[in-house]
């Protein structure tokens, strides 16, 4: 960090214990952002965004199966047509508007007769709406072309959960790609970020939006850093 600071390269760090603020021009914690969970970036399809955010939760939260995950999935479809999206497969021209994440909590319900998976559902994801970062509105408080312009710390020691530090996490990862997909890519070799990931072992496993990070990046000038404990801890 302290070297890539040197250089003018810009960093954005995810750090699960708040280590890094020294190296930060602009930290941003719980007090700073408010993200949606479900929100759909311009030149998203909805569809797509659906199936992300549904294995997202299913891998930040164990104790989820394949069966909740599709009915996670299904809720997500059905907030979205209800947020008047006619066209799942039709990219957000910037346009798209979200019922607030807080009414999402019901949607369950509504796509499910099996009340086991609901209620089980439901305990699990919980806390992410009592969680004060997951916002009402129907935006993302990020600007992501700032992120490639300075030095960005996202502190989330005091997160309620790792589950909620490792889902945070993830949807930011996710969303600064489709970010990188709308940015032409680099043909001289221009480093524009370094994403540095914290424990990052808690959140590698294949197709995980960290994997495609790796895949997909080097091409748009994004270098990426993973800090863990051990090699093994990472997939092939």
């Amino acid at each position: 960090c302290h070297e890539l600071r040197r250089e003018n390269i810009p960093i954005l760090v995810f750090d699960f214990h708040n280590d890094f603020g020294h190296f930060a021009d602009k930290i941003i914690d719980e007090d700073d952002i408010k993200i949606h969970p479900l929100a759909i970036l311009k030149g998203e399809k909805p569809k797509y965004v659906s199936y992300k955010v549904s294995s997202i939760l299913r891998h930040c939260f164990k104790e989820l199966t394949t069966i909740q995950e599709g009915t996670i999935r299904k809720a997500i479809i059905r907030f979205y047509e209800d947020s008047g999206i006619e066209d799942l497969s039709k990219k957000n021209d910037g346009s798209y508007r979200l019922k607030p994440f807080k009414e999402f909590k019901h949607y369950f319900e509504l796509v499910s007769d099996l009340k086991n998976t609901v209620e089980s559902i439901k305990i699990k994801l919980d806390i992410l709406f009592d969680y004060e970062v997951f916002s009402e509105s129907d935006e993302t408080s990020i600007n992501f072309a700032d992120l490639l312009k300075e030095n960005t710390v996202f502190q989330l020691k005091s997160a309620p959960s790792d589950d909620v530090k490792k889902v945070v996490t993830e949807l930011m990862v996710s969303k600064l790609i489709q970010h990188c997909y709308n940015l032409s890519q680099t043909k001289d070799n221009q480093i524009k970020l370094y994403c540095i990931i914290d424990e990052a072992h808690r959140m590698v496993y294949p197709g995980s939006p960290i994997d495609t990070l790796m895949r997909e990046s080097r091409k748009y000038g994004i270098g990426v850093i993973l800090a863990s404990q051990r090699a093994s801890d990472f997939n092939e």
